[in-house]
């Protein structure tokens, strides 16, 4: 498994990064992966661009991967995740939610800060 460290430094993101950690229902750790962004001509148009989850882009010239769909997919096979923790952010997207309840999470948790905790 990949250490927060580890993940915050692949995090592309120039805005936010952000990181999502997914859980099994006893609480094991089963994937942690960050956001990715690789915005057309290197500069990202989205700095200073404040959304809220009603107003949220479904589509960016970032040409982004949110942490979550980074983490769902990285999710081990037979794994059954149950526990979504999204760090960075106020709130998941409602493309992200929906693909976070399509894998079999129940709960999801923001914590608007990142923090270098390791579980």
């Amino acid at each position: 498994m990949k250490s927060m460290r580890e993940v915050i430094a692949e995090s592309t993101c120039q805005k936010r990064v952000t990181v999502c950690e997914i859980y099994n229902y006893l609480g094991k750790l089963l994937s942690r992966e960050s956001n990715r962004c690789n915005p057309a001509g290197g500069s990202c148009h989205r700095l200073g661009v404040s959304q809220d989850k009603s107003n949220y882009d479904k589509d960016s010239e970032c040409n982004w991967t949110h942490a979550e769909i980074m983490a769902i997919n990285a999710l081990p096979k037979n794994s059954f995740p149950y526990m979504a923790i999204l760090m960075g952010h106020r709130f998941t997207c409602l493309n992200c939610e929906e693909a976070l309840r399509n894998a079999g999470v129940k709960k999801i948790y923001i914590v608007p800060e990142l923090t270098l905790r390791e579980k």
